[in-house]
């Protein structure tokens, strides 16, 4: 029985997956009203399968039996199932609520969180840990004694603003369409902590930074927390000549004479392709320029060459899209099993699951 149970199994899981893989191609941003009807299809041969599974998984769990004999005995299907089963079986509300989330018209403003400390407890956690996070990272931002003539130090932001400066990034270079990866760069970079975090939102990032102490700090710490697409580079952002090849550009005023930070902004703005988003929470200039070079999106962030109406249709397009931001996790993959495709497509949409 039990071998047989296991092959009942593994066919319900392999129509599941073919299913899951239909609707996800059909998760589009946004989802377009005509694909209502074949996704609700799809979704009610998926829950047909929701009271067999459920029944054959509990066919399978283990007996006293199980428990005497080597567990290398069992087949890897078995031990897969009966590991990774129940949590799948447990996702049908879930996901269906997923789903159903996507369906509706939705919209949510780019920009909810304030730029200073929160007074709640679990923000007050977060601060804290993302202040020790920053000071790990960068010691010489803790320096006193040690002011840079030119440059200031590195500078922090609270956790929950920044991370919701990069999901209101993600979600507008999302609503752009482009095919390639996102670049993203911070300019001015310190110890890189901001390069870590927005490595969570976009494939490629990296960080510019003129102190060479500073540098060899984020080279180091980034190396050996693992950070992949994270690079570092030295160098003096007056004569960095290569901006055009980023879709994010952040800044958070590194030089601290006003008439260079001012040039730094025009340099930025004569390299950046049309269309490029740049972000400067402490910007001289851009708002003081034509809209055609800087156009603003947010208070902060800007589109470079382009005309408010493009800019307007771009937050438009991009508050349809989900604000959750997951990590993808290839032990959650693993576990899902039949269910990640729609999950990694509603991710890609910025949706998920509620806990």
């Amino acid at each position: 029985m039990t071998v047989e149970t296991v092959r009942k199994l593994i066919g319900i899981e392999a129509a599941l997956q073919s299913l899951a893989t239909k609707m996800a191609g059909l998760l589009e941003d946004p989802v377009p009203s005509d694909h209502g009807p074949e996704i609700a299809t799809i979704w009610q041969n998926i829950a047909k399968h929701e009271w067999p599974y459920a029944e054959l998984l509990r066919d399978l769990r283990p007996g006293p039996q199980d428990y005497a004999i080597d567990q290398s005995a069992l087949s890897a299907e078995r031990r897969i199932l009966q590991r990774s089963g129940p949590v799948r079986a447990k996702q049908w509300g879930r996901i269906r609520e997923l789903v159903a989330r996507q369906m509706v018209p939705y919209a949510e403003p780019l920009i909810t969180e304030n730029n200073n400390r929160m007074r709640g407890r679990a923000d007050g956690h977060l601060y804290n840990m993302m202040r020790a996070l920053f000071v790990l990272a960068n010691p010489l931002a803790e320096d006193r004694d040690r002011v840079p003539a030119l440059n200031h130090r590195d500078i922090g932001l609270t956790g929950p603003y920044f991370v919701n400066l990069m999901q209101a990034v993600y979600r507008l270079h999302r609503a752009q369409g482009l095919p390639r990866p996102a670049r993203f760069i911070d300019v001015g970079c310190g110890g890189g902590t901001k390069v870590f975090v927005a490595s969570s939102f976009f494939e490629y990032c990296e960080g510019l930074e003129y102190d060479a102490g500073y540098v060899a700090h984020a080279r180091d710490w980034l190396d050996r927390v693992g950070a992949p697409g994270c690079t570092i580079r030295q160098g003096d952002a007056l004569d960095y000549t290569e901006f055009a090849r980023f879709d994010v550009i952040y800044m958070y005023r590194p030089i601290k004479d006003r008439a260079l930070q001012v040039r730094l902004e025009g340099q930025i703005l004569e390299q950046a392709r049309p269309g490029t988003i740049i972000v400067a929470p402490l910007n001289y200039s851009l708002t003081r320029r034509p809209q055609t070079q800087a156009t603003p999106l947010l208070d902060t962030i800007f589109l470079a060459h382009s005309t408010p109406g493009e800019a307007d249709a771009l937050r438009q397009k991009a508050e349809t899209i989900g604000p959750d931001q997951g990590l993808d996790d290839p032990l959650e993959a693993a576990e899902m099993g039949f269910w990640q495709p729609i999950l990694a497509a509603s991710r890609r949409r910025g949706f998920e699951p509620a806990p």
